[in-house]
C-alpha cells in the first residue's frame, strides 16, 4: 500500500513545455509554464544569473 499523506503526485504524466526566447540573451528555451505576456522569460543561465543576483 502506497501512502502519499495527501500529496498529489506530479511524476505521472508528462510536463508540458513552452519554447520560449530568453529576454536577456535571446537563446531559445523551455519552460514548464505558459509565459504571460509582456513579461520577461529566462533561459536557465540568465535566470540563475538574475535570482543570484536578487533582481528576482
Amino acid at each position: 500500500m502506497e501512502r502519499n499523506f495527501g500529496k498529489k503526485r506530479f511524476g505521472n504524466y508528462p510536463r508540458e513545455e513552452h519554447e520560449v526566447t530568453c529576454s536577456d540573451c535571446g537563446e531559445k528555451a523551455k519552460v514548464p509554464f505558459k509565459p504571460s505576456p509582456g513579461r520577461k522569460v529566462y533561459c536557465r543561465a540568465c535566470w540563475e544569473k538574475h535570482r543570484d543576483a536578487g533582481d528576482l
